[in-house]
């Protein structure tokens, strides 16, 4: 699992949320992954019935709306965001909401694709059209990382075809 190693420096009843977590398999992994008491959040615009039987069923607790909407005083060791962000409307309001809800020390694991990876090199002007109309926004180093100065979260990690684990570092 790609984020599996995220888990090894998370404290005993940490919070967990995961955006956009569909049926939950991620935070159900995370679950049956983790060797401490964590306490797991799921975010979805709306969910069924069946899928909040489930989640009750497994402790986790449902926050259901546009992430930047939602009114919580949780604040969380980890947010994850996998293929999220580019389908959003205003990424940068999803990124003040993420910067005023992670604790000091969190991490914030996100996965979007990157127009400077192969794909895009190889299409150029016209890789965009290889991912409209899902993907609002198409990021890449120069401008998601512009998104992410605006707030106390910079890039830790990123690979060739998507960006992965920003970071709020310590603050006083």
């Amino acid at each position: 699992m790609r984020i599996g190693p995220l888990l090894k420096n998370l404290d005993d009843n940490c919070n967990i949320l995961e955006i956009s977590s569909g049926a939950g398999r991620l935070l159900l992994q995370l679950q049956r992954m983790s060797r401490q008491k964590i306490n797991l959040f799921a975010n979805e615009i709306e969910f069924d019935a069946t899928r909040l039987e489930i989640f009750q069923k497994n402790q986790i607790t449902p926050l259901a709306g546009a992430i930047e909407t939602i009114q919580t005083d949780v604040r969380f060791d980890l947010i994850i965001g996998v293929h999220v962000i580019e389908h959003v409307l205003d990424p940068q309001s999803v990124f003040a909401w993420i910067s005023s809800h992670l604790n000091p020390d969190g991490v914030l694991y996100l996965e979007t694709p990157d127009a400077n990876a192969l794909c895009g090199r190889i299409f150029k002007d016209f890789w965009g059209m290889t991912h409209f109309p899902r993907h609002l926004n198409i990021f890449n180093k120069t401008n998601l990382g512009a998104i992410a100065q605006t707030m106390p979260i910079g890039v830790k990690h990123e690979d060739h075809s998507h960006f992965r684990f920003l970071e709020k570092p310590l603050q006083n």
